[in-house]
């Protein structure tokens, strides 16, 4: 939708553009795309797109930050050599959504000064490479990871995210976020499974975001 020009919400978070010219057409767009993918694809998840694409199921998707380990893994990938990531493709804006980590300390904690030294610990270059390498695979908290070559070199898909970085997307910070995905992709599956239309599908969503807002 971001690449299309569109948006979520509002710059204020109170109304949804999920109606918009551009909304629909990128629905629109999708479920073209639809027409050329693997069975299931409406319903998998993030690991199981990784893991199909390890094993040359398919040949190309979207892949979240947190997969891209896997599929630099010999015994989860079958195509470690043979593989390549790019920037996902945009039609007038350019954009990508980046999955991080990230640590802050409450108002009300009543050891602050605790809390601190931990969130330093977990910050440190050494750690913080270790949660790429060792834990999740996602993105590192550090501009200076991004650009260690070693780093690069044992998962290749951190220099494109390096790349990307400046151009991510965030997500609107509005304590509802996690119903209102629920409803985008609700909306999204009834249009590529036949059920509604982009344009009506889109008019829903919208109805259905607003009054969660």
């Amino acid at each position: 939708l971001c690449t299309n020009g569109g948006a979520l919400l509002s710059e204020d978070n109170k109304t949804c553009l999920l109606d918009s010219p551009e909304a629909i057409e990128t629905l629109e767009f999708i479920m073209e795309l639809h027409k050329y993918a693997a069975p299931g694809s409406v319903s998998r998840h993030w690991d199981e797109s990784g893991a199909i694409l390890g094993q040359g199921v398919i040949a190309t998707d979207i892949i979240i930050n947190s997969q891209a380990s896997n599929l630099y893994n010999p015994e989860k990938s079958n195509f470690v050599d043979e593989l390549l990531f790019a920037p996902i493709p945009y039609k007038k804006n350019h954009g990508s959504i980046s999955n991080t980590w990230g640590g802050a300390i409450m108002s009300n904690s009543k050891n602050k000064e605790a809390a601190f030294i931990a969130l330093q610990y977990l910050t440190m270059p050494d750690l913080s490479k270790s949660m790429v390498t060792d834990v999740s695979g996602t993105t590192p908290v550090r501009m200076s990871l991004l650009e260690d070559q070693a780093l690069i070199a044992e998962i290749p898909a951190l220099k494109v995210e390096a790349e990307v970085i400046d151009a991510c997307v965030s997500k609107p910070k509005v304590d509802t976020m996690a119903a209102i995905t629920t409803i985008v992709a609700s909306e999204i599956q009834n249009a590529i499974n036949g059920v509604k239309t982009a344009e009506q599908a889109m008019k829903d969503a919208k109805a259905l975001v607003e009054a969660e807002l």
